[in-house]
Formats: C-alpha cells, sequence, structure tokens
C-alpha cells in the first residue's frame, strides 16, 4: 500500500523537485497535462511522516486520493471533490 495525492497545475519537474526529501524513493508520473501523479511508499511515508511530506507540497494544490480532499493552494474547503473534477473542463 501507499499514500497516494495528485497535484494540480505543477509540472512533473515542480513536483519531484518539491519532494526532494523523498530521494527519489517515491514514484511521480504524469497523469495528463495538468495532472501529476505521487505514490509514497507506507514505509517511507511513516518514516518521514505526513506533516514532513504535506510541508514539502503545501505551495501545491493536493487531492488526497484517500480522504477525497483537495488541500493547498486556492481550496474551496465547504465542497468535497467528486472523481469527475479531476478532468479538465472547458468553458461553454
Amino acid at each position: 500500500m501507499s499514500f497516494q495525492l495528485i497535484v494540480r497545475g505543477v509540472s512533473l519537474s515542480d513536483v519531484e523537485h518539491s519532494l526532494g526529501l523523498l530521494s527519489g524513493r517515491a514514484e511521480v508520473f504524469p497523469i495528463d497535462p495538468v495532472h501529476v501523479g505521487i505514490a509514497i511508499p507506507t514505509r517511507l511515508f511513516d518514516t518521514l511522516g505526513e506533516d514532513k511530506i504535506r510541508e514539502a507540497l503545501k505551495h501545491m494544490m493536493v487531492y488526497d486520493l484517500y480522504s477525497g480532499d483537495w488541500s493547498g493552494a486556492v481550496v474551496c474547503p465547504a465542497r468535497r471533490t467528486q472523481p469527475g473534477d479531476l478532468v479538465s473542463r472547458s468553458r461553454h
């Protein structure tokens, strides 16, 4: 099992740079042009602690796949995110 996150609106290289504390031990991968996925092994997550990981990503908009919540920059806490919200939508 792993700690799984999605970051929106930040490049893959920026996410990798921000997670330098993980020393390449986490999987960081592109999902689409707007979203980057992160999978952090449970042992690594437990060793470092959630606070350090969240601190490294605090300037980014992060979706926690376990809780189903967005956190970080420009969050609307009153609304819970639905799976379809992860897909970029065009304006009409």
